[in-house]
């Protein structure tokens, strides 16, 4: 795998992140420094992520990365949301982060552009653009119906889920489309936020056995060839030939050090491709996280 294609996620930093996820040790100088060292050299953060702007702006090399950062407005109710306000938090972006320029300001939620002042929000990113103190703009969407809705803006890049599970974004065209257009999509939940990475059925939470049948067959092939899950799922995303960037949420430098020498040194047997290939789910239920809340 490429590590240039890999983008260091900010998300632990807010504690709040994964549904099987261990207490974060997540210190950014050291896996920062261990990034670059790798050629890894992307950052994705939120100013909704606690305090992970305060630490980007601390680090001394944070010139070395390309950062994109995503705004959010989720403090605020969307329909009070002035002209003013929408412009001091996007000024707040660069404020926060002690940075001049930024690669890339993405759209955190994409139902703020059925606010009133959308053509604002609009005008201000294609402004920052203009005025060269971001080189993208972007959207972040949690299913392809917001694609239906808002792609017509022509962000840059798309950041959205996409994994072993959860084929949406592919199945129903747009990543071919997004490629076609010229445009560029970054993978997040590559994981499922957590539950692909673990090492057996016991670690899935209980709620999650309405697919017990899925699991076990799951953990039976990764056994079968005495394959990690980690780099399964690492391995189905990153041979996407569609898929430009993956959004990498890790917990500690440990954890990250795995996944690289995963990548580096063993290479995914070629029937286990094939069979995990064919677990595609349809069950939404499943692949969404915003459907777990209900069960």
């Amino acid at each position: 795998m490429e590590f240039n294609k890999i983008i260091i996620g900010t998300a632990q930093i807010s504690q709040n992140y994964g549904i099987v996820r261990k207490v974060s040790n997540f210190d950014l100088v050291e896996i920062l420094n261990y990034s670059s060292s790798k050629g890894i050299n992307f950052i994705d953060t939120s100013n909704n992520y606690a305090n992970a702007h305060n630490l980007i702006k601390s680090y001394k090399h944070k010139n070395k990365f390309n950062i994109i950062a995503k705004i959010s407005f989720k403090k605020f109710n969307f329909y009070s949301l002035s002209k003013k306000i929408l412009d001091s938090e996007f000024e707040n972006i660069f404020n926060t982060l002690g940075l001049k320029h930024i690669y890339c300001i993405m759209l955190h939620e994409p139902s703020v552009l059925n606010h009133k002042n959308s053509n604002f929000i609009i005008d201000k990113l294609y402004g920052l653009k203009k005025q060269k103190k971001i080189k993208k703009i972007g959207i972040s969407i949690y299913d392809t119906s917001e694609l239906d809705k808002y792609y017509s803006y022509n962000f840059d890049i798309i950041q959205g889920p996409f994994n072993l599970f959860d084929r949406r974004v592919k199945d129903s065209g747009w990543l071919k489309k997004i490629n076609d257009d010229k445009k560029e999509f970054h993978a997040r939940s590559i994981f499922l936020q957590g539950l692909l990475s673990q090492k057996s059925i016991k670690q899935i939470p209980d709620k999650f056995y309405l697919w017990k049948d899925t699991w076990n067959k799951w953990f039976d092939l990764h056994k079968k060839y005495n394959a990690d899950p980690i780099q399964s799922s690492l391995s189905f995303v990153s041979n996407e030939m569609l898929v430009d960037s993956i959004i990498l949420g890790i917990d500690d430098l440990s954890q990250l050090k795995q996944i690289i020498q995963l990548c580096e040194i063993t290479k995914l047997d070629s029937d286990l491709l094939k069979e995990i290939n064919k677990m595609k789910i349809i069950d939404d239920k499943l692949i969404n996280p915003k459907n777990w809340k209900y069960f």
